[in-house]
């Protein structure tokens, strides 16, 4: 199991020494990049998603397989497996919005960093 505590402060130093954030907003994503949804109330879940197509105004998604790279299927961290999709979830297609977000099923979205996520499906 992940100390929580341990993790925050490794990434937290990892951006404060040599991460440079993204500031880019969704009105540079294109097609091919690929975006994250984390999504919590009592547990972290996460989603990841490559744009396949784009319009001015939308994003057609493709919700992709991952992998736990870090900790168990319970909590850990986790990478998309790139070129491969979900087969049993439909495109999905998300509007960039007035405020220059998008969301996903209610979630807003980043482009990933290439860096893993960290996820929790503990209660």
């Amino acid at each position: 199991m992940i100390d929580l505590s341990k993790y925050i402060v490794e990434k937290l130093s990892k951006i404060n020494k040599d991460t440079k954030l993204d500031n880019t907003g969704p009105e540079t994503w294109e097609v091919g990049d690929i975006i994250v949804a984390t999504f919590t109330y009592n547990m972290t879940l996460v989603k990841f998603y490559e744009i396949v197509k784009r319009t001015n105004k939308s994003f057609t998604l493709r919700q992709l397989k991952d992998k736990v790279v870090k900790g168990d299927s319970m909590q850990g961290e986790m990478v998309p497996i790139e070129g491969e999709y979900d087969k049993r979830e439909n495109d999905v297609v998300a509007r960039l919005n007035k405020w220059g977000s998008v969301k996903v099923n209610g979630y807003y979205c980043r482009r990933w960093d290439g860096e893993p996520v960290f996820f929790t499906h503990l209660d």
